[in-house]
């Protein structure tokens, strides 16, 4: 037998009333709880994210010096060093034919004497390079003999450098790279121009 509620206050009523329970039930756990389990713990600070070490690094440690490494080449930091002006050459003699051969000594400078220049063409061009030539000092880094053919009516390359017998000096170690720079101090030429043995 279903009964219908005919009064809808009734059905309201009785709705908050069952709410009303609820929360009082709620609220009376709530004061039978300790206060430390009551309050919502303060949020921490951002932590920073630890990386654990990868293994087989951990506690590794290396030491020595720090190995440069080293070119031989002019060496711009000296003065007096004057480069070659290529076009002036051109203009003084377009058939200009000079070989040096010199020696670098153990401090990087080159050394030759009237015997060691063949020339061919205009004195003027030729006293020009050999003038611009013994100011050049390389990096001490290797000694001995060393050939500049400038070869200006060629129609391949222009100028060629021979340093297939320089050695390292010995106070060098032999497991220290030497590279080659700039074996030459020159403006107006092309690197296309210029062979290096």
């Amino acid at each position: 037998m279903n009964r219908v509620i005919k009064n809808p206050c009734i059905l309201i009523g009785g709705i908050i009333f069952l709410g009303l329970l609820f929360l009082g039930w709620q609220q009376y756990i709530l004061w039978r709880l300790p206060e430390s389990q009551i309050t919502i713990p303060p949020i921490e600070g951002e932590r920073e994210l630890e990386i654990p070490p990868r293994p087989g690094i951990q506690g590794l440690i290396i030491t020595g010096p720090v190995v440069k490494p080293l070119y031989f080449s002019v060496d711009l930091s000296k003065s007096g060093i004057r480069s070659l002006d290529w076009r002036q050459l051109q203009t003084i003699d377009p058939h200009t034919d000079v070989k040096i051969n010199c020696q670098i000594d153990e401090q990087g400078r080159l050394v030759f004497s009237r015997d060691d220049v063949l020339m061919g063409g205009h004195t003027e061009a030729g006293m020009m390079i050999q003038q611009a030539l013994r100011t050049w000092i390389y990096t001490p880094l290797k000694t001995g003999p060393i050939q500049f053919w400038f070869n200006l009516p060629s129609k391949g390359k222009k100028l060629v450098i021979d340093m297939g017998d320089l050695r390292r000096k010995e106070n060098i170690p032999p497991h220290i790279p030497i590279y080659n720079g700039q074996m030459y101090l020159i403006d107006g030429i092309s690197y296309q121009e210029i062979e290096i043995e």
